[in-house]
Formats: C-alpha cells, sequence, structure tokens
C-alpha cells in the first residue's frame, strides 16, 4: 500500500483514467443518439436510459465506470472490449505467473499486493 503523496499521485491518475474513458462513452452515446440527455430532436435515432455499473482493473486498482445506456443500441464498443474486466497488462501478468510455476494461492496474494485488495 503505497503512503503519501504516492497514494494521491495514483488517485488522480485513477480519476483522470475513469474521467477520460468514460467522456468517450458518454461522447459515443451522443454520435449513436444523435442527441444530448433531455434534448428533443427530430434526428434522435435512440433515446438514453440511464448508466450500467462496470469494473475495470488496471495497473492503478479497481475502477468503477459508468456505463451510459441506450435503449435499443449498445454504447462502449471500441472503446473497450465485450466482457474486458481487466488490462492486458493484469492478464499478461497473470499469465507469466503461471508459466513460471506460482501457485494460485501465492499468486492471490501477490496480486492482492499490486493492485489491491481484488478478486480475480
Amino acid at each position: 500500500m503505497k503512503e503519501g503523496v504516492y497514494q494521491e499521485i495514483e488517485e488522480g491518475i485513477v480519476l483522470h483514467i475513469k474521467a477520460f474513458i468514460e467522456g468517450l462513452l458518454n461522447y459515443q452515446a451522443y454520435e449513436i443518439s444523435n442527441a444530448c440527455w433531455y434534448k428533443h430532436s427530430k434526428e434522435r435515432n435512440d433515446w438514453q436510459n440511464g448508466y450500467r455499473k462496470r469494473y475495470l482493473l488496471t495497473n492503478y486498482g479497481q475502477i468503477r465506470l459508468n456505463f451510459p445506456r441506450l435503449r435499443e443500441q449498445s454504447v462502449g464498443k471500441g472503446i473497450i472490449e465485450r466482457y474486458r474486466q481487466r488490462s492486458k497488462f493484469i492478464d499478461s501478468t497473470i499469465s507469466e505467473m503461471y508459466f513460471k510455476g506460482v501457485s494460485v494461492r501465492d499468486m492471490k496474494k501477490s496480486i492482492s499486493k499490486m493492485f489491491g485488495n481484488i478478486t480475480i
């Protein structure tokens, strides 16, 4: 667990990653629906229908993302792969540990120390 200024830096990075990804998702929802929230338009293609919570595990810990929902179409294609819950870096770390013969119990301990108290 990092302390002091390093923890504040990581928290700031996580907030920026979250804001960036959610901004991309909201813009994609706007592009698909062709209208903003609460705006009436003749060119509207779809209606926004709240948000769906999704979790993404990154190098800086777990991030809760708010995916915009549309009534008839889906958002997030091309931004985050479907059913992706971990970054590719974490997947490669897990596979390297597996191929080196690290036990599952030791793998869980080391991953929890690196990325916070999470379940894999």
